[in-house]
């Protein structure tokens, strides 16, 4: 399936199935989903996070081109 933005938010808490949705949502071909086990591949990833915990605007800290690229290669698929 073609990258046209968000198309789904599968939001859930840990230990609810987020990563089952993740894998059925790539088998049903929505690319690849974006899962808080990212973080852990990706710790620049964590910054983004905090600032949205605190109820900081977390793209604010990157520049339009990181940003696209960075929403460009997942689709949201919940936390877990």
């Amino acid at each position: 399936m073609a990258a046209q933005g968000l198309q789904i938010i599968g939001a859930g808490f840990g230990r609810t199935g987020t990563l089952s949705l993740k894998k059925a949502l790539e088998t049903l071909g929505f690319d690849k989903c974006y899962h808080m086990a990212e973080v852990a591949a990706h710790p620049k990833h964590v910054k983004l996070w905090r600032a949205a915990w605190r109820g900081e605007d977390p793209w604010a800290q990157l520049s339009p081109a990181i940003e696209r690229r960075w929403i460009g290669r997942w689709r949201r698929s919940g936390r877990g």
